[in-house]
């Protein structure tokens, strides 16, 4: 008997595209406002600019691990990071670009858990004063959004 690989196929790319543009859309900047308010009265003094930079750039690389992830080819995810990066420069974007690739050394820096210090950077990012609060609270927020990306690809394969 052979077995057949009955999920959907999806193109990394149109996954990819799909989510950039949703990061870049004003329905994103609801849903990152309804996170800042979760967060509390860590987050009153908080710069909204600044927030959102950080917030896309953390959400680039956590797209970045669900591809990585979801096994695909090698020479797919290195196609991918030149169209992120063009897609980042087309749009203007070479702030977040530069604070993606730093949330992206941050999350290779771990051997055991690379959202650490990513949830870490993002709340000193924020405020010093209340930098651990954002901390403990955006970890499990990047958790939360990994695993609703990973659930939203349950039934594709990435190719």
């Amino acid at each position: 008997m052979f077995f057949f690989n009955r999920k959907k196929k999806l193109d990394v790319e149109t996954f990819w595209k799909k989510k950039a543009d949703y990061l870049f859309s004003p329905e994103w900047v609801d849903f990152a406002n309804v996170w800042k308010v979760q967060c509390g009265e860590s987050f009153f003094n908080v710069d909204n600019e600044v927030y959102y930079k950080h917030f896309r750039a953390v959400c680039i690389q956590l797209i970045g691990i669900i591809i990585s992830r979801k096994n695909v080819r090698r020479e797919r995810r290195y196609d991918l990071m030149e169209k992120r990066n063009k897609y980042l420069e087309n749009i203007n974007a070479c702030e977040i670009a530069e604070l993606y690739s730093k949330y992206n050394s941050l999350f290779g820096s771990s051997f055991q858990d690379g959202v650490r210090p990513m949830a870490q950077e993002f709340g000193i990012s924020m405020s010093s004063e209340n930098s651990k609060k954002i901390e403990d609270f955006f970890y499990d927020t990047f958790y939360s959004i990994l695993s609703n990306m990973f659930s939203e690809l349950n039934n594709y394969k990435l190719i």
